[in-house]
């Protein structure tokens, strides 16, 4: 029995499912109105996103797409669903963060295909600048800006992690250069220097707390002030002058119930 006249196209396959930038194969064949094949017939092609030659069709978007053949005045439709294509970058979140020293971000890593489809979380290896990571879990101690890198198979990217300082948790109390503890001094000014810091060592640059310096013993110093200095960016410093005072001293610096170091002076001699 011969052919008749050209009634239906259909696209082979029907449906199908390609990874985005691959090229899906089509072949359009013409019917009869019995059903009988005609062959295949040179149709035009188009894809609801994508791009199709006399062949096939490609997209790079993820999702489901339809495909239109056309040719003698009839059409026909199939269906392509663009997956992924293989991993091609990883992005890490949060891109930047800020936490208070010694506290704990939490990361996650999203991988992509070459097209900047989302192929979802991935699995990723995680380290920080200046600090440690446990899993997907970082943190830092030193207040400043510290790099999280994020990788995954060769390929990595990075984030911004701030850490600011904490709550004033300690009082460091020195004395100023040349002296150092025990100090052993005769008619000599001394500058004492306290520092408030967080419970990881950075300067609470921010304080600006009364400091009350204070002194016991028989060398105790009368201070300026009875001692109280306002800090300024954390720190506070007083310099004051044994005069006559003969014996040992121990020197401290309090702001509120934070109570610093001690500071141990002799006063061996002195005469003015």
């Amino acid at each position: 029995m011969e052919a008749g006249e050209l009634d239906e196209l259909r696209i082979s396959p029907e449906a199908a499912t390609v990874a985005a930038g691959e090229p899906q194969d089509l072949v359009v064949e013409g019917f009869d109105a019995q059903g009988n094949s005609l062959g295949p017939v040179a149709a035009t092609l188009t894809m609801s996103t994508g791009s199709c030659n006399a062949t096939s069709c490609v997209s790079t978007v993820v999702g489901d797409h339809a495909i239109n053949a056309f040719f003698g005045g009839h059409s026909a439709q199939a269906a392509v669903a663009v997956t992924p294509g293989p991993l091609a970058a990883i992005q890490v979140f949060p891109a930047d963060a800020t936490v208070t020293a010694g506290a704990v971000q939490s990361y996650s890593t999203t991988g992509f295909d070459a097209y900047g489809n989302s192929l979802g979380p991935v699995t990723a290896s995680y380290t920080i600048t200046g600090g440690t990571c446990t899993g997907a879990s970082c943190l830092a101690t030193g207040a400043g800006t510290h790099t999280v890198i994020a990788g995954v198979g060769g390929m990595i990217d990075t984030a911004v992690l701030t850490v600011v300082t904490g709550p004033a948790a300690r009082i460091s109390l020195t004395a100023i250069d040349p002296y150092s503890p025990p100090l052993t001094i005769d008619c000599t000014a001394v500058t004492f220097r306290a520092t408030i810091v967080d419970a990881h060592g950075n300067v609470v640059d921010d304080d600006t707390s009364v400091v009350q310096f204070s002194a016991t013993g028989a060398g105790s110093p009368a201070f300026l002030n009875n001692g109280a200095v306002v800090a300024s960016n954390g720190v506070a410093e007083i310099t004051v002058n044994y005069g006559s005072k003969l014996g040992a001293a121990n020197v401290k610096a309090t702001v509120g119930s934070i109570v610093s170091n001690a500071i141990q002076v002799e006063v061996k001699f002195c005469i003015g």
